[in-house]
């Protein structure tokens, strides 16, 4: 009933026996793919995130996503979502994501959030995600600017711009006009 299959059986001829085992995780050969949108206003920013995973070798239980200190989710949303949970470890959040049954193939997990209150002429971090526990993950980060702002990217660390009818083609007619700029 718990989708557990057999691995191994022993017959026992006489009680009481002992049997000592060891169990560890198979490491799931995954990846994935991250689509974030980051919308910056006057006082308020929002970060919605579409990151897709692939399997291939087993199927997954559960997602590990590193997010931003000052990320605060609104939505987790999956097909066959069991629960979702925000731990904090060695100073990080770490969002854990459970399904119901095993997902096999490419399945999205779609993000919503609120990023902490800002003021204008403030130096603001990008939204960072990382999947944890894949072999291989990529990603491109859309910005959206409220009209009314001037934006630029400063100090760019281990990724680069690119041009937005490259990276965004997964934006909505309505998102495509205010997106400024992208980066992966």
């Amino acid at each position: 009933p718990l989708g557990v299959q057999d691995y191994q059986a022993y017959e026992f001829k006489s009680t009481p026996y002992s049997v000592r085992m060891a169990v560890s995780e198979i490491a799931a050969r995954a990846s994935a793919e991250l689509r974030i949108l980051a919308r910056i206003g006057e006082s308020e920013s929002t970060v919605e995130s579409e990151i897709v995973v692939s399997s291939r070798r087993r199927p997954v239980y559960r997602v590990r996503i590193r997010i931003p200190a000052d990320l605060q989710l609104d939505t987790v949303a999956a097909a066959e979502l069991s629960d979702w949970s925000i731990v904090e470890t060695n100073g990080q959040r770490v969002l854990n994501v459970y399904f119901t049954s095993g997902q096999e193939g490419g399945f999205p997990i779609s993000l919503q959030g609120r990023l902490d209150d800002h003021t204008v002429n403030q130096q603001l971090p990008l939204p960072k995600l990382e999947v944890l526990d894949v072999t291989q993950q990529r990603g491109v980060v859309v910005i959206q600017v409220d009209p009314s702002l001037d934006a630029r990217l400063l100090n760019l660390e281990q990724c680069s711009t690119v041009l937005l009818n490259q990276a965004a083609n997964w934006l909505t007619a309505e998102q495509r006009p205010l997106a400024r700029m992208a980066v992966q």
